[in-house]
């Protein structure tokens, strides 16, 4: 590794440190040599079928090979929810199939991890995969500004989402105050990944994060609404987070064409963190 670091300090290490990087990484890291074995082995199955595979010692029950591999990279290969302190309490929202709260657990097993699905297909996947884990309990219900019905798009991946503006839309699912949750609860990890609902949902938790450490949140920004990054951000640096950022879909000329990307024009992986 510290050979790497020093060829990055050459103008040469730019060009051979992206090939340096794969090879170190298939050298050392368990979890790259899987995610290279799942993508040969399932690359050329198609999408929205269900397969079923081992995961560190789980039996993982998955609806769609591409949002699965998208997401095991991020989360097992990459690792962006590993904590410098272990937490005692978790909050998962947008649990998805469960790969999240899998890592979680088996990073953090003295934790207890409270997860929210709001899509009830793809809820029935995050009931099989973590069913027999004890100190993850599942709730099959969105997280809103407040109790509600909405509706909503499935994907049939880990692309559903609330959808208020489709008066046609009869998938009616249930919500939950994200107020209710945090009143009384002490979170010291929250993780939110709610498709677009984050807009909504993180100006309701001013006030309530006082003992929370870590939260991520991923960014959804739709091409046809305004934003609201700039108050979201500016309310957690008021409540004393530090913020990093990654970008799911940088656009290398955004002023002259800008991708989007099932609508989004931006997505953000934003981590914010107390010292």
């Amino acid at each position: 590794m510290k050979f790497f670091k020093k060829l990055l300090s050459y103008p040469i290490g730019s060009l051979i440190a992206p090939a340096g990087k794969i090879i170190y990484q298939f050298i050392m890291l368990r979890e790259y040599r899987v995610l290279i074995f799942y993508k040969f082995y399932y690359g050329l199955k198609k999408r929205y079928r269900p397969l079923k595979l081992h995961l560190n010692g789980n039996l993982v029950t998955a609806p769609d090979v591409a949002s699965f591999l998208s997401m095991y990279n991020e989360i097992y290969v990459n690792k962006i929810y590993e904590l410098n302190i272990p937490p005692i309490k978790i909050l998962d929202l947008g649990a998805n199939i469960g790969l999240s709260a899998l890592w979680l657990n088996n990073m953090y097993p003295e934790s207890t991890i409270v997860a929210y699905e709001a899509d009830p297909e793809i809820f029935k996947f995050l009931e099989m995969n973590v069913a027999h884990i004890e100190n993850i309990t599942i709730h099959n219900k969105a997280i809103w500004s407040e109790k509600a019905k909405l509706r909503f798009s499935s994907e049939g991946s880990d692309g559903g989402r609330v959808n208020t503006t489709d008066i046609n839309n009869r998938n009616i699912i249930s919500a939950i105050d994200i107020k209710d949750v945090l009143t009384d609860n002490e979170f010291d990890f929250i993780k939110m990944d709610i498709e677009g609902a984050e807009s909504i949902v993180l100006p309701e938790c001013s006030g309530l994060l006082d003992n929370t450490k870590y939260l991520f949140f991923e960014y959804h920004s739709l091409a046809t609404e305004g934003q609201n990054l700039g108050r979201i951000l500016s309310d957690l640096t008021d409540q004393n987070f530090r913020i990093h950022m990654h970008s799911s879909n940088a656009s290398k000329q955004p002023f002259e064409k800008v991708n989007t990307i099932a609508g989004y024009d931006m997505l953000l992986n934003v981590f914010a963190y107390k010292q």
